[in-house]
């Protein structure tokens, strides 16, 4: 099943959100900020399982574990005794707080990259079947419904000038994400004119 990049994109940004107030927390000295990561580290896992991405799920619980590590006096790093232990856990918070934003931070821009290319290769096939005529007799006076969209996307589907086009699109993203950006691009052209 392909991923819905649009839900993937607002996940990721939460827990950037979440990230920012984290590391604002660490930069004014909050001494109990570390509890606070290891909620993020866990909600972080949390979402890459609940995505099938078990790679991040393991980088996020391999840096919990680091937390935890650092938090019974051990230095995650070495494995021996930190001295002094305040200032090791802080230095471990500080560490898995930088991969953190590292790993959400690309997370984030990748999967934006990916919804560009998809907007991108749409606009393409939207501006050919304008073209070709195949949308004009779907697109009414106001910004298309749910099964107006799904008539435009299935017009370009079967299209011999689209339909490859279509396919390949259909083969790498979901629907759902389709339907959107499709939305999105035909929003200017629908848009009533403004009186001169």
């Amino acid at each position: 099943m392909r991923p819905i990049l649009h839900h993937q994109l607002a996940q990721t940004d939460t827990l950037l959100v979440d990230l920012g107030r984290l590391l604002t927390r660490y930069n004014t000295g909050d001494g109990e900020v570390d509890s606070a990561v290891s909620s993020l580290l866990a909600s972080a896992a949390a979402l890459y399982e609940r995505q099938g991405r078990h790679d991040l799920q393991a980088r996020f619980l391999a840096m919990g574990a680091e937390l935890v590590t650092a938090r019974r006096g051990t230095d995650p790093a070495t494995l021996e005794p930190m001295r002094p232990r305040r200032e090791g856990v802080r230095r471990t918070v500080f560490r898995v707080l930088t991969a953190a934003e590292a790993q959400i931070g690309t997370d984030y821009r990748q999967t934006l990259s990916k919804l560009d290319a998809l907007r991108e290769q749409l606009g393409a096939l939207l501006a050919t079947g304008l073209e070709r005529g195949l949308l004009q007799p779907l697109l009414g006076s106001g910004p298309p419904d749910q099964p107006t969209l799904q008539a435009i996307w299935a017009a370009l589907t079967r299209d011999t000038g689209t339909g490859g086009a279509a396919l390949r699109i259909n083969l790498q993203y979901a629907v759902y994400d389709v339907l959107l950006l499709i939305d999105d691009l035909l929003a200017p052209l629908l848009r009533p004119a403004a009186p001169g």
